[in-house]
């Protein structure tokens, strides 16, 4: 057995997970233990870097924060939340720096802490408590528990001792087993006093002399504690000798934590016991499962300019628009027919604002209940109506410092417009069954296929939430006006439908180009997409080849007939109905043919006035 063989014989007997990485975050190898721990295959793996499965690391730069530090001191051992399909796994990683052949590598061993008995027993006395809540020892043993949970050096739990809060009384100051409490001092030109003012507060600089000079602080993060009439009782801090950045999960867990503190607080109630957290705790951390999955699928989704295909002077306007508006903060109303691509150019404009490092939310409008949308749009409290079994977040708090795009506004019912105005007015939303009202900083675009001013005037849209969405108007033309992209769009779905269907297709027969040239498509660039997604399924050659059944309608008739473009889709819609003998959803319905979801056929059906005979 020579050198190499040895090392791998070892490598794929350690039980540990174990991982080789280059300096930019390329894995270079792994051993099976890894590979059961990520529940991929080597292959897979080996196409994977840091950014896909440690969600710690979001950008380039905080990669090479880490390598720099690991190169110095060639040995780390690091926290961190390793992202393993649809959940987050708290895990020890132990790196190790090499440098062969000029080569620079670190090989990482982790260790999965979700199975630690220590960890989940810390968690367990966090969330329900082991220590009597008979005075100040709960304090004291919380702060304790959520320094070493949280893995941060320093818990500070504070109390108002006055009305002015230009003092405050120490509840508990944990470093992890030494504890100082009941030790007063001024807020003056210390964090606490932004904090004491209602706002997060997160600083490396400022701090309050004795913590900074005694245990050399130089990183802050704190939360205010509300009593129960959302005044300021005092706050709740973690902190560190080195940068903090909380997780959105951590935040929320303070939160909690913080308001079961200000409870007590207030109340001065010991006897209260929290029987109900762990309860709380546990939904919570589903939700934000739930929610994270959300948000990283819908940033996956994010288009740019270069994903656009266009040759078209009169769609090139309409990027030069986006790029126009897409710094500002205004809101975009993107008009147009069915299938003209409004929610790429949403996207385009939310890609190329300052928010792109947040998410952009989407929410089609038509296709959910009415009674349904308020809930969906703004969120809920426990209990709010039957079924509302625990507080939910709406979407405009998902969006919070990101953009909501609201697909479909024409089909918004009309006695929710108000409140949807008033959020763009105020800048605040207000859950169902809540009376307190949240702050939220979200761009608005919004898109219909509807003519808005019509809506208005025939009473359907109100018109102070036509003006006030109709800030930059953007209209995304037809693919009757942009023609000469028909061929490059066509090129362009038939790779990316060949790569999908394993086929091998080098270029599309001209005459067939002619013919998709002369067609009307009342459906746009979706009826395009579908025809060459067709065309590629039935295709036997290396060259795509698309007769005139595919498209749907001859050139004769069109030549013998031509209509406007409402009566185009309208016929469209009648064949696509026909062709399903009127089924309009399920995998064989119109809706499925057409790309569309069945609630908006249903819609256009509507509109249209399309009845079966």
């Amino acid at each position: 057995m020579n050198e190499q063989q040895l090392y791998h014989f070892t490598l794929q007997r350690i039980q540990e997970p174990e991982s080789w990485l280059l300096k930019y975050g390329k894995i270079y190898s792994v051993n099976e233990a890894a590979c059961n721990f990520f529940s991929l295959s080597q292959e897979e793996l080996l196409t994977k870097t840091v950014f896909d499965l440690n969600q710690n690391f979001d950008s380039q730069s905080k990669w090479d924060e880490l390598w720099n530090r690991l190169k110095k001191s060639k040995n780390l051992s690091i926290k961190n939340d390793i992202l393993i399909k649809d959940r987050t796994v708290p895990v020890r990683i132990n790196l190790n720096f090499f440098s062969v052949k000029n080569q620079e590598l670190t090989c990482n061993v982790l260790h999965d802490l979700s199975r630690d008995e220590n960890y989940l027993k810390l968690l367990k006395k966090i969330t329900v408590g082991t220590q009597s809540l008979t005075g100040e020892p709960f304090f004291s043993s919380l702060a304790t528990a959520i320094s070493e949970a949280m893995n941060v050096e320093y818990v500070l739990l504070t109390e108002c001792v006055n009305v002015n809060k230009d003092r405050v009384r120490t509840l508990a100051y944990a470093h992890h087993n030494i504890i100082l409490d009941n030790i007063e001092y001024d807020l003056e030109k210390t964090p606490c006093a932004s904090v004491m003012e209602g706002s997060e507060y997160c600083c490396k600089e400022g701090l309050e002399e004795r913590f900074e000079k005694e245990k050399g602080i130089s990183s802050y993060y704190g939360i205010p504690i509300f009593g129960e009439s959302k005044e300021v009782l005092g706050h709740i801090a973690v902190m560190g000798t080195k940068p903090l950045e909380p997780t959105e999960n951590q935040k929320e867990l303070l939160k909690i934590l913080r308001n079961r503190i200000g409870a007590e607080i207030n109340s001065k109630n010991f006897e209260r016991r929290l029987t109900d957290a762990n309860q709380e705790l546990t939904q919570l951390k589903n939700r934000l499962v739930d929610e994270n999955i959300y948000l990283k699928e819908e940033i996956k989704l994010n288009k740019n300019f270069s994903e656009i295909v266009t040759q078209s002077k009169v769609f090139k306007k309409v990027l030069h628009q986006i790029e126009q508006v897409a710094p500002s903060n205004a809101s975009v109303l993107i008009t147009g027919e069915t299938g003209t691509g409004k929610e790429l150019l949403a996207r385009a404009v939310h890609e190329h604002s300052q928010r792109k490092k947040y998410p952009m939310v989407k929410v089609n409008c038509a296709a959910m209940p009415a009674q349904l949308i308020e809930s969906e749009l703004f969120g809920h409290v426990k209990g709010a109506f039957t079924g509302a079994v625990m507080d939910k977040k709406g979407k405009f708090q998902i969006a919070n410092n990101g953009t909501i795009f609201l697909d479909e506004i024409g089909e918004l019912p009309l006695d929710l417009q108000p409140k949807l105005l008033r959020v763009l007015q105020e800048g605040e939303i207000e859950r169902l069954g809540d009376s307190q009202t949240i702050k939220i900083n979200v761009r608005l675009i919004a898109a219909t296929n509807r003519n808005l001013e019509k809506e208005v005037a025939n009473g359907n849209f109100r018109s102070d939430l036509f003006f006030r969405l109709n800030v930059f108007p953007i209209t995304s033309p037809p693919l009757l006006q942009r023609k000469e992209d028909i061929e490059p769009l066509a090129i362009h779905f038939s790779k990316k439908y060949a790569s999908e269907n394993n086929k091998k297709i080098t270029s599309v027969d001209k005459s067939s180009l002619q013919k998709l040239t002369e067609y009307h498509w009342p459906g746009n660039v979706r009826e395009l997409e579908n025809v060459i997604e067709r065309a590629v399924i039935l295709n036997t050659g290396s060259v795509l080849r698309i007769n005139q059944e595919i498209i749907g309608v001859t050139t004769t008739a069109l030549s013998e007939s031509i209509w406007d473009l409402q009566e185009n889709e309208k016929q469209h819609i009648l064949k696509a109905l026909e062709t399903t003998n009127w089924k309009v959803s399920g995998s064989k319905g119109a809706a499925k043919l057409l790309n569309l979801k069945a609630t908006t056929l249903e819609a256009r059906m509507k509109k249209l006035g399309i009845a079966r005979k």
